[in-house]
């Protein structure tokens, strides 16, 4: 029962991480006031100024990993607590469609294996360090 319920809550994960991947490599978000300043401060206004820096780091795979890991880590936690063992059988198979579907969608390895080696091999150095680092993380 809780492989049929995981498979419906797993499309729900796969969408909020592809969400949350609208964040990787973009480059620094400035706000309106911001953009305002720096075109008063460009010396030549029919030339736009330069865009910022694009960011190495994949923030948006690493946000669904940490989410994807946190909601299995207490939805455990709260399964092997022995005041959870009283509970009915039909809650238990829907935190365990929760964690195995949602959490499961959200939080991919693949991914996550995919971006460090485009880190290793990609356009910001150090690239080795960086790969390195989101790895460690």
């Amino acid at each position: 029962r809780a492989f049929w319920m995981a498979s419906l809550l797993s499309p729900l994960g796969t969408y909020c991480r592809w969400k949350l991947s609208k964040f990787n490599h973009a480059p620094n978000p400035l706000s309106r006031c911001q953009r305002q300043r720096r075109r008063r401060r460009h010396p030549h206004p029919q030339t736009p100024p330069p865009p910022p820096p694009p960011r190495w780091f994949p923030l948006g795979t690493f946000l669904a990993n940490l989410s994807g890991s946190i909601v299995s880590a207490a939805i455990a936690a709260l399964l092997t607590s022995p005041s959870f063992s009283s509970h009915p059988s039909s809650t238990t198979a829907v935190l365990r469609a929760l964690s195995l579907g949602f959490a499961g969608g959200l939080s991919t390895v693949s991914t996550f294996a995919s971006e460090v080696v485009a880190l290793s091999e990609g356009h910001y150095p150090p690239h080795e360090m960086n790969a390195f680092g989101y790895w460690i993380m």
